[in-house]
């Protein structure tokens, strides 16, 4: 999380609620915060390469296997869930046990693995 210590909110005439006051920003804030996301999306995709080429040496089916940079959510998992039966790569620490059983009972047609388990 990067934070903008001198950034400025004012109130919206949408909801009462507070937009951010871009003129409070200076160059060299925005430019920390541009390196950030740009450092965090450059992080991600290294990730998924490495990742897919690890999948790719392995015995899983690249067709049907996704890959992503961060553990998956719900969101997530109804997607990939819809789309056929898939096998889901994440980047560890491999879920717990429970989360495990509970992600089974509501996902059974996915099959979900830290990269330290492929093989």
């Amino acid at each position: 999380m990067v934070r903008t210590p001198n950034a400025k909110f004012a109130a919206s005439p949408n909801a009462g609620l507070d937009e951010l006051d871009v003129e409070s920003l200076d160059d060299a804030e925005v430019e920390r915060v541009l390196l950030a996301l740009l450092s965090e999306a450059l992080r991600m995709e290294v990730w998924v390469a490495h990742a897919e080429a690890l999948v790719a040496t392995s015995a899983m089916t690249a067709a049907t296997t996704v890959v992503c940079a961060r553990p998956p959510e719900l969101a997530d998992l109804v997607h990939y869930g819809a789309t056929g039966t898939r096998t889901v790569v994440y980047p560890d620490p491999p879920m717990g046990q429970h989360e495990r059983e509970l992600l089974a009972a509501g996902f059974p047609q996915l099959a979900l693995v830290p990269l330290s388990e492929v093989s």
